[in-house]
């Protein structure tokens, strides 16, 4: 039950960096699906949001744009840290 409560709290967390740099009340960032078109989020408050992640997490995030776009939705983006968490990411890649 430790993994869940730890996935949880990574999954609050992003949100949480999300509706900081988009500047939105946490409630407006879905739970589920994509949310860079719902929030609307321009591409600089997307590598704003990569890199608050790195620093918050102490992870490294994929360097292309595909590969980020690929972290479309929370439960991508906190799937990948939780990961990255695991195993001990060094090249952006998990």
């Amino acid at each position: 039950m430790e993994t869940t409560t730890a996935y949880e709290d990574i999954r609050t967390a992003v949100r949480e960096v999300i509706a900081s740099v988009a500047d939105v009340p946490l409630d407006t960032v879905p739970t589920s699906g994509p949310y860079f078109e719902v929030i609307g989020l321009d591409s600089m408050m997307v590598v704003a949001i990569a890199v608050e992640i790195q620093e918050r997490f102490d992870v490294t995030l994929p360097k292309t744009r595909t590969e980020m776009i690929a972290l479309n939705s929370i439960d991508a983006i906190s799937q990948y840290v939780a990961r990255a968490l695991e195993q001990g990411v060094v090249d952006g890649r998990v």
